[in-house]
């Protein structure tokens, strides 16, 4: 998301990974709000929809969040989905209606409903429609594959904004360029700075105010390489003049130190103290300051006072904690009276209406994110109380990640007796394993699911119960049926199936040895990137198994592959070619580089080989080898606790933001699995001082994992000093919400 100030937004910061906004509906302005009228009072539900809109926006008159809200419902019970929409939002918002429990549970009822209607909408080419279903599966409220329910889908949400957008639709140009800036890597896209900046500038040459104050943000990210000067500041401009606060503060900041050419603080001044009158803490703590300074405005004790007061109300704990120093400087000055009445002054305070309060977000994502989870949980409980399965299923996942693992095992159990593939996969490996250790685990109830989810055809539990067969672990039942299983899934395309196959028939082991049959099926699951199969192919080249003589090319491609996904094995063979010359030219460093990157990844017995190589360097190739060393892990980490490609029955996480809600509550797993996709990039932005933070409060809080998925993360990620002593600060000052 485009970074900037913190603001008085933050209160309506999003339960989803980035800010969803809603842009002024221009297609409504210019309405005629008696004619409209006349039409909603008839009962048409289109008109109710659009009085609605022209209502809550305050188009052709005053804006009346209480009668959008009336208008909204009348057109929602009608079955208008766009109406359904509004409803939901100022309901979950608490725009015009109560804020409380009951209306947030309304709300995502309503979401699920408009979702239905808006995509027989989106087949009819209606922009709107595509933009309001955008965001719905941005924020996960659209029903999905039966194993993914109501999961973030960015791939689906960027098309339709962009036929949106292309139809000149000026809020989806805006949504596109922030979900480029993201990038969409669960789709397979990357983060594309030309696509941001592309619809980012068509959004404010249109005349986005948010767009416009993105454009200013891209050139102090990029340095002015992305933007230039003049442009920023012209967009700049345009953002603050239409009363964006943030764009006020910034405006006012870089008039008041010259970065527009000549210094001009004064007008700076000026356009700081907007932004503070309109709520904006950091303006206010600046314009503060300057009152207990005097210089370009006269010294004021008690206007200082004031502000600073306000201040200690912004986002930033560090804003916070200086608003509050200085306050403590200016309260001697002060006399007892003027100070009751200035707190008076404060009590009564309400920012000014404007861009930077006014409520035109996207309800659902800028619901409170404390509550989120919750609402979620009780919304799907009541799908699930009337046989929905894929609630149950939702539910199970939301409560493993709390760690509530008993009534995560009782929601999987009630999807399962439905016959539910994904819930017997999820719960099989639970009772397995004991939850990882964390309990006594059920071998017999473990291995029924595993069963019944093998027959309804899961390939991962086919796989899994193929596995536990062959190594005797299911009574009365022969190795021949597990090879049967994982045989099965590997002629369904799992690829650590169709890997276990092709070393079977390399080895000779289970079946009689035929190569070609294991050529096939490794190669089956090395094409899928199988880390696994990518090794087994390098040995099959090196070993000679192709025409009696060894293709070290060959063997060197599929290691290297199987090395960028940490396989230890390979980045020890690797380390081996290098240091006798097989197929590369013999070279002692490379082979310690590759030898100190396999030992860091779990390679066994690796010390010895890397002492004799060590012997024969000198201190600048030692020094070389270690920081190409770093530098690989660096590019291509890979988390050793977190989920492998062909890793048998994974279970789906929350969003990182619901992560965050309950990691910020103390929560250990929530911290370990929040600092996982820090390190990984994982649907945040990758950040090792947070995953750090992650890490050691995840430590702090019991979670046996922490310690050392932190340390690996340092050497893989080869985090400085600086770094390191920032993320403990952030560990010193957090403190746990009350619950």
């Amino acid at each position: 998301m485009f970074t900037g100030q913190a603001t008085t937004i933050s209160r309506m910061a999003l339960a989803c990974r980035f800010l969803v906004f809603l842009i002024l509906p221009l297609s409504l302005e210019g309405t005629n709000r008696i004619s409209l009228e006349k039409q909603a009072a008839s009962g048409d539900a289109e008109a109710q929809y659009q009085l609605a809109e022209v209502l809550f926006w305050g188009i052709g008159g005053n804006q009346d969040l209480k009668l959008a809200a009336v208008w909204a419902e009348a057109s929602a019970k009608q079955g208008n989905a766009k109406g359904q929409y509004r409803l939901a939002v100022q309901l979950m918002m608490g725009q015009g209606v109560e804020s409380n429990s009951e209306n947030d549970r309304k709300g995502f009822e309503w979401l699920a409903k408009a979702s239905v209607g808006l995509q027989k909408l989106v087949k009819q080419d209606d922009q709107d429609a595509q933009h309001k279903l955008a965001l719905l599966y941005l924020s996960g409220m659209v029903k999905g594959k039966e194993d993914r329910p109501y999961n973030i889908d960015r791939g689906k949400a960027a098309d339709l904004l962009e036929k949106a957008a292309n139809a000149g639709m000026v809020s989806s140009q805006f949504q596109l360029a922030l979900i480029h800036q993201i990038g969409l890597s669960q789709e397979g896209r990357k983060q594309s700075n030309e696509k941001v900046l592309q619809w980012l500038k068509k959004a404010a040459d249109n005349g986005s105010v948010y767009a416009s104050y993105g454009m200013w943000t891209m050139f102090k990210r990029s340095q002015g390489r992305l933007v230039k000067l003049n442009d920023a500041e012209i967009y700049l401009t345009s953002s603050a003049e239409q009363g964006y606060a943030i764009a006020q503060y910034q405006y006012g900041v870089s008039l008041y130190e010259g970065l527009f050419g000549g210094v001009d603080q004064k007008a700076g001044l000026g356009w700081i103290k907007k932004a503070a009158e309109q709520g904006l803490g950091s303006a206010q703590l600046f314009f503060g300051t300057i009152l207990t300074k005097g210089g370009i405005i006269d010294k004021n004790h008690n206007e200082a006072f004031f502000w600073l007061t306000l201040a200690k109300g912004a986002e930033s704990r560090m804003e916070r904690n200086n608003a509050a120093q200085l306050l403590e400087q200016v309260r001697l000055g002060i006399k007892p009276a003027d100070r009751l009445d200035l707190l008076q002054r404060v009590r009564d305070y309400r920012p000014k209406e404007s861009l930077a309060t006014h409520n035109d977000y996207l309800g659902l994502a800028g619901a409170v994110p404390d509550k989120r989870l919750s609402i979620r949980l009780e919304l799907f409980t009541i799908l699930a109380n009337k046989s929905n399965v894929a609630s149950m299923i939702y539910l199970g996942d939301a409560y493993r990640n709390l760690g509530r693992i008993k009534e995560a095992i009782g929601w999987y159990e009630m999807a399962a007796k439905k016959d539910n593939k994904y819930a017997c996969a999820r719960l099989a490996p639970i009772l397995l394993t004991g939850n990882g250790g964390r309990m006594e685990p059920d071998m017999p109830g473990g291995i029924k699911w595993l069963r019944k989810a093998a027959e309804l055809g899961d390939v991962r539990s086919m796989n899994g119960l193929g596995e536990y067969i062959i190594k005797g672990k299911v009574k009365g039942v022969k190795p021949e049926k597990g090879m049967e299983w994982i045989s099965k899934a590997a002629e369904n395309g799992y690829a650590l199936a169709q890997t276990n196959v092709g070393v079977w028939y390399i080895n000779g082991d289970l079946v009689e040895q035929n190569i070609p049959k294991a050529k096939k099926w490794l190669l089956k699951a090395a094409s899928q990137n199988f880390p696994r199969a990518q090794f087994y192919l390098g040995q099959y080249y090196i070993e000679g198994r192709e025409k009696e003589n060894p293709n070290f090319n060959e063997a060197i491609k599929w290691y290297r592959l199987a090395a960028r996904q940490g396989e230890a094995r390979a980045l020890f063979a690797l380390g081996m070619m290098h240091m006798d010359g097989m197929g590369v030219k013999k070279s002692l460093k490379e082979a310690y580089k590759w030898l100190e990157i396999s030992k860091h990844y779990g390679m066994p017995g690796v010390e010895k080989t890397l002492t004799e190589c060590a012997k024969e360097l000198s201190q600048e190739e030692m020094r070389r080898a270690v920081g190409e060393a770093e530098q690989f892990r660096a590019q291509n980490y890979f988390d050793p606790n977190g989920s492998k490609a062909g890793a048998p029955l994974p279970t789906v996480r929350l969003e990182a933001k619901e992560l965050e809600v309950n990691a910020n509550y103390g929560d250990a797993d929530a911290q370990f699995q929040l600092a996982q996709r820090y390190a990984a990039g994982d649907g945040v932005d990758l950040d090792s001082v947070q995953a750090y933070k992650w890490f050691m409060l995840a430590q702090k809080s019991g979670h046996d994992k922490a310690k050392e998925a932190r340390e690996k993360m340092i050497k893989a990620r080869g985090m400085n000093i600086i770094q390191i002593t920032a993320a403990r600060k952030l560990v010193k000052d957090f403190r746990p919400k009350d619950k």
